[in-house]
């Protein structure tokens, strides 16, 4: 048999169980997997953004235009610290890294490799590369003249502070993480590049597709570049300035985030364009950002080129991909985002499994139990002996007289044949049933005398599968008893009827889950929590009506008090009562002890000249209350004949109403909503609080159904009398 757990208990259990673990190795690669479709998605997007003008306004398009930003800042910034004064400082010692032939560099070659064309070069490092971008470069005729001019570039400071600046700050660490994969070098070179020129190390991850194959300044009058890293790529003859990244600069080509920075120097990015060494090979679709700048003190023109393209790199297509991957997860911390995702999915997961799959293969799926009031009938004069019945449908009977507590009588009333379907066998079974029928009957009469209970309650516990499938647990006989003391729990009896087994410890949690709900609620049910170790909240208040938290004397109890979970509240003076009078309309039966207690404190006069709708003595000894009027004083005296609504219900040896019943009902717009209780000699408790108030409505309709009675029993036998007509 299936059994329902609270969410708590539930969780703790599939944490520890091999379900969990199982649930956290198949959410890794789900992680993973849905982390590459939501990353491949963003970089389709940027990739179409990228090959359109840029001019779209979308968060997409806001990481270019940002990642422009940042480096036309930063060029700016190395302008002023590398070029603007590079006449004037000495580079000798990097001449020598400055060469226009690598042939005799191949031990210090890197393998370069463009994913998307296949396209495999050697690059170094430690060089740059000085290549002739004219279109004469040749002509015969001009050989001279163009090797006058290559050695005039390569002495150039701008081009001797351009080497230094590349060799010095990248050389080292690109050359330490060579590790003989094209792919992962290329990208490697880009993402330094990208970091340092935006300051920022984010750039290279929002645009992870984002590479960079070439850095290069020309000068514009000899028509020299000198390119970084030197690499091993054979240069067309080509007329520099038909390039679409030299006509950006002279405004004769599309240009996109054009910017003039403080020293005048302009910066931007082209539109894209096919690279000049893909023309006849498979193209690479690319942008350059230049920024053309004039050293100070200088007519010397230069223009700092980054070749842009978007390699998209498909990184779980290969063995070599995934070990990216797996490296890139571990040098970048994502797996610090991944685990808690991962956990969390697992979590779900076995929770899933638990609730779903589990709760199936048993046939039943019950998730959630509640507790139903079947029937409730309160003590009345026209109630006479009210029999009650419980009919149980099972297929194995509890006989535990300790499980059937309420000591109903019970007998077989028929046994039936009922399908259950299994899913193990997925096939209809049939197994024997029987119902029993469980009866008792209590007197609930308060015509002639006052009755044993207030209320007699039947409620059953059952559990109600997400499926429709219900099953009955067990149910309950709830006693409300007319006895009443100093204890305001007192009076609540329940005792289980019926119970299932396979339930048996969760019985008593049970019983006192629908105990602390009866004490503030009368709601039909309460949904219930399978754990045996119930233990009430006894940190949240109870939501007192306002009548009740208006009165001054009972304020601070109500704000200091932790375990206000009654339905009654206890009281401690008799202003209090005074108090609650002033609420609606009173009808009282008060007994003799409560005069002298009055009369003992001095309060029994002021207490009269409150205002009620009806005030009852009720006497329970002969001439009693005579007795006690002769020993008050005649101010007293006169103040009680003065008091309208102060009649005498004549002793009588069968009231209805107990000698120890001191109680008011008071209404607000006819209807019962309050009662206030006062002890008797013998139930006052140690503590000193003198009565109780209720807003319960078993107890608000048995008192005012007692008043009722009396007073009708009283007035039919001629017994009510006013206090002229008793006195005399």
């Amino acid at each position: 048999m299936f059994k329902p757990e609270n969410n708590l208990s539930r969780f703790k259990r599939v944490l520890l169980s091999y379900t969990f673990l199982v649930s956290l190795i198949v959410s890794i690669p789900i992680t993973v997997g849905l982390g590459y479709l939501v990353k491949s998605n963003k970089e389709y997007k940027q990739s179409i953004l990228w090959y359109e003008i840029l001019n779209e306004d979308t968060k997409y398009t806001k990481v270019f235009s940002d990642f422009v930003k940042e480096v036309q800042k930063q060029l700016t910034e190395n302008y002023d610290s590398n070029f603007n004064n590079a006449i004037n400082n000495n580079y000798d010692q990097y001449k020598s890294a400055i060469v226009d032939n690598t042939a005799a560099l191949q031990n210090d070659s890197v393998p370069w490799e463009i994913e998307k064309t296949r396209e495999s070069i050697n690059v170094y490092y430690s060089h740059t590369r000085l290549i002739d971008f004219n279109n004469l470069q040749d002509s015969s005729s001009n050989y001279t003249d163009r090797n006058q001019k290559k050695q005039q570039s390569r002495n150039d400071k701008v081009v001797q502070a351009f080497t230094k600046l590349m060799v010095e700050k990248f050389s080292n660490p690109l050359i330490q993480n060579n590790n003989g994969n094209g792919i992962d070098n290329l990208r490697n070179f880009s993402k330094v590049i990208i970091d340092y020129f935006t300051n920022n190390q984010g750039y290279s991850s929002l645009i992870p597709d984002m590479k960079i194959n070439n850095i290069y300044i020309l000068k514009v009058n000899t028509g020299f570049l000198i390119s970084y890293p030197a690499s091993n790529q054979d240069y067309k003859r080509v007329d520099f300035q038909t390039r679409p990244w030299y006509r950006a600069t002279q405004e004769n080509y599309h240009v996109k985030f054009f910017e003039r920075d403080r020293y005048d120097n302009t910066s931007g990015i082209t539109g894209i364009y096919i690279d000049v060494n893909d023309e006849n090979n498979k193209p690479n679709v690319i942008r350059t950002l230049w920024y053309k700048f004039t050293p100070l003190n200088s007519n010397e023109e230069y223009i700092l080129c980054f070749d842009l393209f978007l390699d998209k790199s498909g990184q779980i297509s290969s063995e070599n991909n995934l070990t990216y991957l797996q490296q890139m997860l571990l040098s970048e911390g994502a797996w610090k985002s991944l685990l808690p995702l991962s956990l969390l999915l697992a979590s779900c997961l076995s929770l899933v499994y638990e609730w779903v799959t589990k709760d199936k293969s048993t046939g039943d799926g019950f998730s959630i139990i509640k507790i139903e009031r079947e029937k409730k009938h309160y003590a009345g004069k026209d109630e006479n002996e009210i029999s009650f019945t419980i009919v149980v449908e099972t297929k194995d009977i509890n006989e535990s007289k300790q499980l059937r507590e309420a000591g109903w009588n019970f007998n077989i009333q028929n046994s039936i044949q009922a399908g259950i379907s299994s899913n193990q066998s997925h096939a209809r079974q049939q197994e024997a049933t029987s119902k029993y029928e469980f009866t008792d009957s209590y007197d609930l009469n308060m015509s002639q005398k006052k009755p044993e209970y207030k209320c007699i309650e039947t409620w059953k516990v059952v559990s109600k599968s997400r499926y429709g499938k219900t099953q009955n647990i067990g149910f309950f006989v709830v006693k409300w008893n007319t006895n009443n003391g100093a204890d305001i729990e007192d009076g609540l009896e329940i005792q289980s009827i019926y119970w299932e087994k396979g339930y048996e410890e969760y019985l008593e949690s049970f019983k006192e889950q629908l105990f602390n709900h009866l004490l503030i609620s009368d709601a039909e049910g309460l949904v219930a929590i399978l754990d045996r170790d119930y233990i009430e909240n006894k940190q949240q208040k109870e939501n007192i009506p306002d009548v009740i938290s208006e009165i001054n004397s009972l304020k601070k109890i109500i704000e200091n008090s932790n375990d206000l979970k009654q339905g009654k509240i206890a009281f401690s003076d008799f202003e209090t009562l005074t108090d609650l009078y002033n609420k609606g309309t009173v009808n009282a039966i008060c007994t003799l002890h409560f005069l002298k207690k009055l009369s003992d404190q001095n309060k029994l006069k002021d207490f009269f000249q409150t205002s009620v709708s009806h005030r009852y003595l009720i006497e329970n000894e002969q001439d009693e209350f005579k007795n006690f009027y002769d020993s008050l004083d005649d101010e007293t005296q006169t103040e009680l004949r003065n008091n309208n609504p102060f009649q005498i219900m004549v002793y009588q040896d069968d009231n209805i109403v107990g000698a120890q019943d001191d109680f008011c009902i008071i209404s607000i717009n006819n209807v019962p909503k309050l009662v206030a209780y006062i002890f008797t000699n013998n139930q006052f408790s140690s503590t000193g609080e003198i009565g109780w108030i209720s807003w319960r409505q078993v107890d608000t309709t048995f008192y005012d159904r007692l008043y009722k009675c009396q007073l009708n029993k009283s007035n039919r036998i001629g017994q009510i009398e006013n206090l002229e007509t008793y006195l005399n």
